[in-house]
Formats: structure tokens, C-alpha cells, sequence
């Protein structure tokens, strides 16, 4: 289970990338629940490349096709930096 501290980022980095709030719930609970299933996990990250997804999409937005460009973060943006994590790949 993901940690409450982490889920907390991953809310707000989610919200200010504009990612759909759907999609957001989907990857701090359910995503993070499967990933130990091998299998569940390559076959969603197949479809997410192959539909062009920048992100975890929830299974009715991948299904429905419903995408959103997300906000590309600006390093001089007092409001990106706070954001960012040394793990952050999307800053």
C-alpha cells in the first residue's frame, strides 16, 4: 500500500499536471495494489504505450480513449518546483 506521504504527492503532482482526478485515484489505490500481478502490470503498460499515454490513465479513460495534454512544468515556476522529487520523471 502506498504510504499516505507519498499518495499525498502523488495527489497534488497529479492535480497540477492536469491528469484527470479518476486517474489519479486509480494510481495511488488500485496501481499500486497490482503491482506485484507481473502480468496485469505489462499487459496495462502495453496498452499505455501503445495509445501514447504520458501517464497512468484509469481503465474507463484508456478505454474511452480520453486523454489530456499534462502541464509541462517550468523550472523557474516557484509553483512546478514544489513538486519536484529527485525521482520525479515528469518535471
Amino acid at each position: 500500500m502506498l504510504a499516505e506521504e507519498d499518495a499525498c504527492y502523488f495527489i497534488g503532482s497529479g492535480l497540477h499536471s492536469n491528469i484527470p482526478d479518476c486517474c489519479i485515484k486509480f494510481f495511488v489505490t488500485t496501481w499500486y495494489e497490482v503491482q506485484g500481478s507481473h502480468r496485469v502490470v505489462k499487459h496495462y503498460y502495453d496498452l499505455i504505450r501503445r495509445y501514447h499515454y504520458n501517464y497512468v490513465p484509469c481503465p474507463k479513460c484508456l478505454g474511452e480513449g480520453v486523454k489530456v495534454t499534462m502541464h509541462k512544468c517550468d523550472p523557474d515556476s516557484e509553483e512546478c518546483r514544489k513538486w519536484w522529487r529527485p525521482t520525479c520523471f515528469r518535471c
